[in-house]
């Protein structure tokens, strides 16, 4: 753990520190503050937060919300800038795209409940339900996201039946759709401990896992985040 903090706050951006500071630390003051260097004045994010480019897009707005998600974030005194990034998500039609589901998860998981974004993300929820899908994997992968943020026990156990599926006939690892023991049935256990312990093996000297063998600035920026989920993975399966 010691050699994997020290590689983080040598390597990774502020997000990376703060991620870690979260998780391992239970220090989440300053996450919020580290995600709005990424934020437009849209209320969306982006900014090369995952794509190398400037302005803000759904999916990075998502992936901000993920991150929060990650960490266990509980609703702080910067609930605006969640109310902003949840206008700019409605105004872009985010309905229509794979991160429905994961969007509306986390409307639910980190909204202020007397808010008109939260009430408008409950009322999407049996949408979500009805439209519920694995044939795409952004959007199981989002579906993910919501029943991390919502323990909806019904869309839970259908990712269950389906990430075995997935596993086994696509021949992915399930370790990339998910970071938790949560979506794991009895059949799938075996597999799960088979690559966690690969993921255990690939660490490297200094504590991290390389998103490439490249080691370049940009390479670098990826493996904090690629660092920290695998140690969130680890965490959340207990095998630190």
């Amino acid at each position: 753990m010691e050699k994997c903090k020290n590689w983080i706050y040598s390597k990774g951006r502020d997000l990376e520190i703060t991620m870690f500071n979260a998780i391992f630390l239970n220090d989440k003051e300053d996450l919020l503050t580290s995600l709005t260097l990424y934020l437009s004045e849209d209320g969306g994010f982006g900014n090369q937060l995952y794509y190398n480019k400037v302005g803000s897009t759904v999916f990075e707005t998502y992936y901000a919300l993920k991150i929060l998600i990650d960490c266990n974030f509980d609703l702080s005194d910067d609930d605006d800038i969640l109310e902003n990034a949840f206008d700019y998500l409605f105004k872009n039609n985010f309905q229509s795209t794979p991160y429905f589901a994961g969007i509306v998860g986390a409307g639910i998981k980190l909204l202020d409940k007397n808010k008109t974004n939260y009430k408008k993300c409950l009322d999407l929820v049996n949408e979500v339900r009805k439209n519920y899908s694995s044939k795409d994997l952004d959007t199981f992968k989002s579906y993910i996201l919501y029943a991390s943020a919502t323990l909806d026990n019904e869309t839970i156990e259908k990712i269950k039946k389906d990430l075995y599926n997935i596993t086994t006939n696509l021949d992915i690892n399930p370790l990339e759709l998910i970071n938790s023991p949560l979506f794991v049935n009895n059949e799938l256990e075996p597999i799960i401990n088979e690559k966690l312990d690969n993921l255990l093996e690939s660490r490297l000297e200094s504590g991290a896992w390389l998103y490439e063998d490249i080691d370049d600035i940009e390479t670098i920026k990826k493996s904090g985040t690629y660092t920290i989920n695998n140690m969130l993975i680890l965490k959340n399966f207990k095998r630190l």
